[in-house]
């Protein structure tokens, strides 16, 4: 019975492909783009699609610098097939996959670029990241804050967030 619905992805490092892919799936109508996995000019990347209902209320998805990866695939997944709005500030841009695998003669780590991903209209995000749609950034003095320090009143890109869902559910 929701009538939009806010998303905070703010300082969110990402997490697994596979939750983001589930995640948006909620979101999305059958058939939209999530993302794709591979390399730029190859025909043989990975497509992620939507195979479930659109939702069909107004979502908006918060972000900082701080969000990278899985987070700016699903910000992008909703930016770019109109179901809703980005709002905050740049986020990271971290857009690659990374293998890691024991080297057993030193000890070590190799740690491997192996794909990049690339957002439903096509775009790499590593080292762009996601531009939001409406711009919000936080009060200096709060800025350097943990989310939780800050009291909901005075969170002006939540605040912003919620002036575009209600505007748009009515």
């Amino acid at each position: 019975g929701g009538k939009s619905l806010v998303i905070d992805l703010r300082d969110n490092p990402g997490g697994s492909l596979d939750a983001v892919v589930e995640m948006a799936d909620q979101l999305l109508g059958r058939g939209m783009k999530i993302v794709s996995v591979g390399s730029e000019d190859s025909d043989d990347n990975d497509i992620y699609e939507a195979d479930g209902k659109a939702i069909g209320i107004p979502v908006a998805v918060l972000v900082n610098e701080n969000s990278a990866s899985a987070s700016e695939i699903f910000a992008a997944a909703i930016q770019e097939n109109d179901i809703g709005a980005v709002v905050g500030t740049k986020t990271f841009g971290k857009g690659i996959v990374q293998t890691t695998m024991p080297v057993e003669s030193t000890g070590g780590w190799l740690k491997l670029t192996t794909d990049a991903y690339y957002t439903p209209k096509g775009n790499n995000i590593h080292g762009a990241g996601i531009t939001p749609d409406i711009y919000a950034e936080l009060p200096e003095e709060y800025q350097n804050l943990s989310l939780e320090q800050i009291q909901q009143e005075k969170d002006t890109q939540l605040r912003a967030a919620l002036e575009y869902v209600r505007a748009k559910a009515k």
